[in-house]
């Protein structure tokens, strides 16, 4: 690959040094160790131990602004960079830190360049071996690998980018987490009347799903038309309450040996395996004559029951602890029709079910929309972060024939 002007093909080992500042482990005095996250993720703190736990454990003292790494889980982007706060804490020999020799390089811009495909796939190529825990990163390897650098300028100039666009991410996914809380908050106070006199105020009585709702009322047989054609949703096809968009069309003779639940617009799909994960989806109008795999457990309103309604309770504490209750223990957690029947919920009369809906509802539209802009920050920093590491899109106003500038 041709590189953009100014830039080089650079060894780690000519720019890093690694850095090793051995700890003496007094039994009496207290540590902190770091460990690093997969993926990218950063660096956490580990509850303070002992030196006395701590035993013949080799340990280094962590410094600030080094690129550390986790040499079991490199190959899985477990790199980092150490701050202030990380400053006098400890590190075991799995992970070596690395400064720049005379500062020739900027280790969050590496940082950032180990997060993206090829940043993995140079992590992978320097951990021999096979799955898991045989992928060690080896120093040497690790050393001998070459980036494309370019100046210090520059440098300096892709990190603040990507840096601003990592913040903007945490700070939407920070108020997709509150959203996300004020919901189950809201579902606290109104699901569960806590006074004797609200349940009787609004009617609320505490009863098996099977008397509100309809649960697999309707299968397919082998009387079905061998033509009939319907989409098959499977559990692969429901993802945070939404169908697949993209569901082939079968017929009766080519269909797959689960499709067999009939489900109409308005029903609720519920897996039963691992129900404790919330595999939920309420069917829309566009998602007619579909037929479900046998994972799913289909609910269908009854008269006088907002299946809306339904659906949300589902999502609730209350839910969660019998389904939780009903799997404990299992090394393949499922629960059958019947398990689902018996399922307990609050209903209150009709017109405060609606008004529940509609409140609720709004505050699933509120964290779509955020999620929605998650996903499209994400989307646009992964397209630009490859722009800059390519050279297509160059940040150093001074670099002649250069393209587009930031």
């Amino acid at each position: 690959m041709t590189l953009p002007e100014g830039w080089k093909h650079t060894a780690l080992g000519t720019v890093l040094e690694r850095v090793t500042l051995p700890v003496s482990v007094e039994p009496s005095r207290e540590y902190r160790e770091i460990g690093i996250r997969s993926h990218g993720k950063g660096i956490f703190h580990k509850p303070p131990v002992s030196g006395e736990s701590l035993g013949e454990k080799r340990v280094f003292r962590v410094v600030p602004n080094a690129l550390a790494l986790n040499i079991v889980f490199a190959w899985e982007q477990a790199v980092a960079v150490t701050s202030d706060s990380e400053d006098g804490m400890i590190a075991s020999h799995r992970f070596p830190m690395y400064r720049p020799i005379r500062e020739q390089c900027d280790v969050r811009f590496l940082l950032h360049y180990f997060k993206t495909p090829q940043g993995k796939d140079l992590l992978e190529l320097a951990s021999p071996g096979g799955a898991g825990r045989n992928k060690t990163l080896g120093q040497k390897e690790f050393e001998r690998l070459k980036l494309p650098i370019p100046p210090a300028k520059e440098q300096a100039r892709i990190v603040l980018i990507l840096d601003t666009w990592e913040q903007a991410i945490r700070t939407m996914k920070e108020l997709l987490l509150t959203a996300r809380q004020e919901k189950q908050a809201h579902m606290r106070q109104m699901l569960t009347p806590h006074h004797p006199a609200d349940w009787k105020k609004n009617g609320w009585r505490r009863a098996p799903l099977a008397e509100i709702v309809a649960v697999d009322s309707e299968s397919l047989s082998s009387v079905t038309p061998p033509d009939f054609k319907f989409r098959y949703i499977s559990l692969a096809d429901v993802n945070e309450g939404r169908i697949s968009n993209s569901l082939p069309l079968h017929n009766f003779r080519t269909a797959p040996s689960r499709a067999r639940r009939i489900v109409h617009p308005g029903d609720i799909l519920m897996s039963t395996v691992r129900p404790n994960l919330k595999g939920y989806a309420r069917v829309a109008e566009p998602q007619r004559e579909c037929i479900a795999s046998t994972g799913f457990a289909v609910l269908s309103s009854r008269h006088g029951t907002n299946i809306n309604y339904v659906y949300h309770y589902l999502l609730s504490d209350d839910i969660q602890h019998q389904l939780n209750s009903l799997v404990a223990g299992s090394n393949y957690p499922a629960i059958s029709s019947a398990e689902v029947a018996d399922l307990q919920i609050n209903i209150p009369v009709h017109e405060l079910q609606v008004q529940i809906v509609k409140l609720l509802d709004m505050l699933d539209g509120r964290i779509s929309a955020i999620a929605t802009q998650v996903k499209m920050l994400e989307s646009e920093k992964t397209a630009l972060t490859q722009c800059l590491f390519s050279g297509r899109r160059r940040v150093t106003p001074c670099v002649r024939n250069a393209g587009a500038h930031a």
